[in-house]
């Protein structure tokens, strides 16, 4: 068994729901299938414990899912909404976490495989998968190319100089002189 690539992916979601885990915790799972990437068509499942101190993480996954954010008791309704409305695409998060005890890596390696495991550690923090545009957003983003590369064709500035800090509207005037460009920009 291979384990899922590591990165951010486009998926599907399928299901959410909560209830308490194996250990007697409260947690959300989401269920996905991914949609792109080497491992297409693969399912996984976003498991997290709910306390203080991951809050702050499962809140943002849920909030990506559809969840309205009032109780956790209307996940699993507010989320099959949410497919039923945009059919389910986002984002998951896989992650690789190295094997801790010694009888699990002796089992990994065992089987030819990297003492690791793969879990999906966020749903929705990526780039959300681009839908197809209206023909007026299509021809307005056309005409703001053209508009900004103006008669040139090379950019929006004329010959092959960029811009100076000059021309950049938010540089502060207090600058010195002596400051590099990219400088000022960060400053």
């Amino acid at each position: 068994m291979t384990i899922l690539s590591e990165g951010t992916w486009p998926c599907k979601v399928l299901s959410a729901s909560t209830g308490n885990n194996y250990r007697n915790l409260y947690a959300v799972q989401v269920n996905v299938e991914l949609t792109d990437g080497p491992d297409k068509g693969k399912r996984t499942t976003y498991e997290q414990e709910v306390d203080n101190k991951s809050s702050k993480y499962v809140n943002p996954s849920c909030k990506a899912i559809g969840w309205q954010g009032v109780t956790l008791k209307t996940l699993t309704d507010d989320c099959a909404k949410w497919i039923a409305k945009t059919g389910g695409a986002t984002t998951v998060d896989i992650k690789h976490f190295n094997l801790k005890k010694p009888e699990a890596i002796a089992k990994a390696e065992a089987r030819g495989e990297p003492p690791k495991f793969a879990k999906a550690n966020a749903i929705g923090r990526g780039a959300v998968p681009l839908t197809a545009p209206s023909t007026d957003a299509q021809n307005d983003a056309d005409a703001a190319m053209r508009a900004f590369a103006g008669d040139t064709g090379g950019g929006g500035w004329s010959g092959d100089t960029p811009p100076s800090t000059d021309d950049i509207p938010f540089v502060s005037c207090a600058i010195s002189a002596d400051v590099n460009p990219i400088a000022a920009v960060l400053r």
